[in-house]
């Protein structure tokens, strides 16, 4: 499916959903973590890529992960701006209680095939065959730290623009993400944010996200969007009330 129209696909289930659901008197939400202690919700993109002629320029039957020269680099892309893309992606408040909460919800800055802590999954090239279209089945890149608060049209843009950009500048994705014993990540490894207001601190400075969102929706998204993180930094919490009233 085309990118615009996913993302309208995305706005019409959501209307839908919630319409259908008020009807029989249920409240509907996609808050991406609304009860703590169980799976929140995620909008998990994937993507393919075609030339003019419609080829699969994601895929490399040689390659051990049947990954194209031009898959790497478009994934290397995505990585490098996750940080600030986790913004768009991830933009609210409650959104950084989803990442990196167990649950499958992803943690790292990298991809795999099998680590649900990646924030990028490339699935197992399937069966020979072909896709509902008849083009042949293409290679998926997964992104997985977008949840469905966000605005799909500039997510999905956001996503495109940050891995073009790892085309363009010829970048070529790290080894895969390994797991070892307890789910957690082997070896050195960069974490996504653990909080809206550090990903707004890589929002100001990333200029490849900037350039994709346009200088005025992204200056006029990163002040909403911090004028929200202060506001919410500013509220004392019952849970706080009831820890420290007695304690202090």
């Amino acid at each position: 499916m085309p990118a615009a129209l996913a993302a309208d696909a995305i706005v019409a289930v959501k209307y839908a959903v919630k319409a259908v659901a008020r009807r029989r008197g249920l409240a509907p939400t996609f808050m991406p973590k609304p009860l703590a202690g169980v799976a929140g919700s995620g909008l998990h993109l994937h993507q393919t890529l075609r030339s003019s002629d419609g080829a699969d320029v994601f895929s490399d039957p040689i390659d051990e992960y049947g990954l194209s020269a031009t898959a790497r680099a478009f994934i290397a892309g995505q990585l490098s701006h996750a940080r600030a893309a986790c913004a768009v992606l991830a933009p609210q408040v409650n959104s950084y209680k989803r990442l990196g909460r167990g649950f499958d919800a992803p943690s790292v800055i990298g991809w795999s095939q099998r680590a649900s802590q990646a924030m990028i999954r490339v699935p197992r090239p399937g069966l020979p065959g072909r896709s509902p279209d008849g083009r042949g089945r293409p290679i998926r890149v997964e992104l997985r730290c977008a949840d469905p608060s966000c605005n799909p049209y500039l997510a999905i843009a956001v996503a495109l623009g940050a891995g073009l950009d790892g085309i363009r500048q010829g970048l070529s994705a790290p080894e895969p993400v390994g797991v070892v014993e307890h789910g957690m990540p082997a070896g050195n490894v960069d974490m996504l944010p653990v909080s809206l207001g550090e990903a707004l601190t890589e929002l100001a400075w990333d200029g490849v996200v900037r350039d994709t969102l346009g200088s005025q929706v992204h200056d006029r998204l990163l002040t909403a969007s911090e004028q929200e993180w202060q506001t919410y930094k500013s509220q004392v919490t019952e849970w706080e009330f009831g820890r420290a009233f007695d304690a202090s």
